[in-house]
């Protein structure tokens, strides 16, 4: 699959994050993660996510397991006590077999948004996917909710020739889900390994750039527990150059290159888990609103949340008509649309700080700078000549947030056209604090 599928900068996509539950560590408090309780407890679960890399593909005979026998035996020696989860068991590492160790979700060939697409649905694009729900589960395989997710996602993406800018929506796609479907997980998210080829290089850098600098720091902004794993840095030399010996094919990493990425990831587990002191643990605020603009029903996406018909509008008119909406199961609320030369909103809420996610898209236009218009918050202007086709978006969403401070009971929202009708297809507001 070659199309753009991922357009989703920010965490806002599903709406209200809930809590779900999962089997409780024997520790005092069922809030409190605490160092030593943790590293003891039995119910700690680790899910491997990612392509044929987290699959453990090799030359015949070199690393069966990949990673994951490694960071087995790391993990144990150091003391944690866990279980893999996944919805693929191994056939080939004898070692994990023998533990009991053979669950895990690497899926050969699958690029980032692919993977997303099963975590809570059905990818239709490949087969070997167990049935999609890797997640949320099937009839006859059970929901997991691992306490700690290792994300390795995006070298196919790259491999497609898709640009940097798209293969980090599409991982930014991926880690949506996994912080709105399991928000007290802990997600750990990794550089890309490199490609030793020129024409691939220099876009996993920049990939790996976006992850490090872009994509975790913005949903810790939000309170969700991502972490960026470097394991790019194993794979180069001081000078930077690629160590060719560690990657039979240019891609997939060799037996020893297996260690070292083990090596890194029981580090970052473990920094994850030796909590200093006792500390509540996070999720992200419920949303005050979530209102998709045009709609004139109430709707309830595929996770559970509630959006209202379109509210609190003046101005502006409904836009509905269907499309297939790219990387949604909930397209109804992006294609319908509030569009006009001139429209606001006047949402009620109580003094203080708040977030507000704008959700665009624009069926209309295939080429950049065909629909421009602004957006004010509080009267300010906090998106200029925005043209949702020259900023990544189009039939597929993307976003964009910003804060507010409220001290009139009012958030003011305002969209005015400067070329061709402004659009707005969804609004997400949270409260701060």
């Amino acid at each position: 699959m070659n199309a753009n599928r991922g357009h989703f900068p920010h965490h806002g996509f599903f709406g209200t994050a809930r809590a779900h539950p999962r089997r409780q560590a024997s520790c005092p408090g069922p809030e409190l993660l605490e160092s030593r309780c943790l590293l003891s407890a039995s119910s700690i679960e680790i899910m491997p996510l990612g392509d044929s890399i987290t699959a453990g593909a090799f030359a015949w005979g070199e690393a069966s397991g990949g990673y994951r026998l490694g960071l087995y035996e790391d993990l144990r020696s150091d003391g944690v006590t866990f279980n893999y989860v996944g919805s693929q068991i191994d056939t080939l590492s004898a070692p994990l077999i023998a533990v009991d160790e053979t669950h895990y979700d690497g899926h050969p060939g699958y690029r980032a948004d692919e993977l997303a697409d099963n975590l809570l649905g059905v990818d239709i694009y490949h087969s070997g996917n167990n049935g999609g729900h890797w997640l949320n589960g099937t009839g006859s395989r059970p929901a997991v909710y691992p306490n700690i997710v290792l994300v390795e996602a995006g070298t196919n993406d790259v491999l497609e020739n898709d640009s940097a800018s798209e293969v980090s929506s599409h991982i930014s796609y991926l880690i949506d889900i996994l912080t709105k479907a399991r928000p007290d997980a802990d997600i750990l998210l990794e550089s890309l390994l490199p490609i030793d080829e020129p024409q691939f290089l220099p876009v996993v850098q920049q990939v790996n750039a976006s992850i490090r600098n872009t994509i975790v720091p913005e949903y810790q902004h939000y309170g969700f527990k991502v972490t960026f794993v470097d394991e790019y840095h194993n794979f180069v030399n001081a000078s930077g150059n690629v160590i060719s010996s560690l990657l039979y094919d240019h891609i997939h990493p060799v037996a020893a290159g297996y260690t070292l990425m083990a090596n890194t990831w029981a580090a970052a587990i473990t920094s994850v888990l030796k909590v200093s002191t006792p500390t509540p643990a996070t999720s992200p605020t419920s949303s005050v609103y979530l209102i998709n603009a045009g709609g004139t029903a109430p709707y309830t996406d595929h996770t559970g949340n509630t959006w209202s018909a379109d509210e609190f509008f003046t101005g502006g008119a409904d836009s509905d008509v269907p499309y297939t909406v790219p990387d949604t199961a909930d397209g109804i609320v992006f294609y319908d649309r509030r569009t006009g030369t001139d429209f606001s909103y006047n949402l009620p809420v109580a003094d203080g700080t708040y977030t507000v996610e704008l959700f665009f898209t624009d069926p209309t236009y295939s080429t950049a700078r065909q629909r421009l218009f602004n957006v004010t918050a509080q009267g300010q202007t906090v998106l200029s000549d925005f043209d949702i086709i020259g900023d990544g978006g189009g039939k597929a969403p993307i976003t964009r947030a910003f804060s507010v401070t409220v001290t009139n009971g009012r958030i003011a929202l305002g969209f005015t056209s400067v070329l061709n009708y402004a659009t707005l297809s969804g609004i997400e507001v949270l409260k701060q604090g």
